[in-house]
């Protein structure tokens, strides 16, 4: 492969050479990560291991936890995870949440 004399170019040929080799280095780089992570699957299906286990890919459920708490006087429902609801900060600072436990 030859190189281009830079020393010809004028700065606009220069950026657009420069714009060109970062997209081709992203390109490429994508390629070999993409080849990177099918090796690495592969060695871990070889071993016997889980692929997305070990590559951090979790596999918990989604969805609504069930309800720990609920509001004496709405029937509103908390499931003890996230930030407190109103109705339930007065239980939690007075260290009362058992007396609205589900």
């Amino acid at each position: 492969m030859t190189s281009p004399d830079l020393t010809k170019l004028s700065v606009g040929q220069l950026r657009a050479l420069q714009q060109d080799a970062e997209k081709q280095i992203k390109a490429k780089q994508a390629e070999e990560r993409k080849a990177v992570i099918q090796k690495m699957r592969q060695v871990a299906i070889d071993a016997g291991y889980d692929p997305d286990e070990l590559m951090g890919k979790s596999k918990k459920a989604t969805g609504k936890l069930p309800p720990k708490y609920r509001d004496p006087e709405s029937g509103k429902t908390w499931s003890g995870k996230g930030p407190v609801p109103k109705w339930a900060q007065p239980y939690k600072a007075s260290g009362r949440m058992d007396e609205v436990a589900v």
